[in-house]
């Protein structure tokens, strides 16, 4: 936050164009039970974003954030979870949903989800209880990701 701030004086002082990637998650639309701060500073960084994109719409600077679901990557060793999802071969790698996120953001998107089932997943969060929500998403976890 205190980056971002810093440099976006810096940009509208001298007047430059900027383009801002944030990077939130699906966790972001969503409590995770087992996963509440993680799922809690992704919802931060996507508020963040959303705001700044409307402070900063008429100064040449855009912000966006990418919000991926599961990705093949690193991710489950360093949260400490079971990591038999990241291999998981109709999950996109880190590689494809970075350059979506990177072509998202020379467009100047604000929010950018990758893939069609995250999308649903997200639109479903919008029609579902904020506690049906947390409940589907704490079932999932608890039994097919955590260690």
């Amino acid at each position: 936050t205190n980056l971002t701030h810093y440099f976006i004086k810096e940009k509208i002082a001298k007047k430059q164009e900027a383009k801002i990637l944030n990077i939130a998650s699906t966790a972001a639309f969503q409590g995770v039970p087992y996963m509440g701060v993680y799922s809690a500073s992704k919802a931060y960084v996507l508020s963040f974003t959303e705001a700044l994109a409307v402070e900063l719409k008429d100064t040449g600077i855009s912000v966006t954030a990418l919000c991926p679901g599961p990705t093949r990557s690193n991710f489950g060793n360093a949260a400490n979870i079971d990591n038999k999802l990241a291999n998981f071969p109709l999950l996109p790698s880190a590689r494809t949903v970075a350059r979506y996120g990177y072509d998202h953001m020379k467009r100047g998107e604000t929010v950018v989800i990758h893939g069609v089932l995250n999308k649903l997943g997200v639109a479903s969060t919008r029609v579902m209880s904020r506690q049906l929500v947390s409940k589907v998403g704490g079932f999932a976890f608890k039994f097919g990701v955590r260690k």
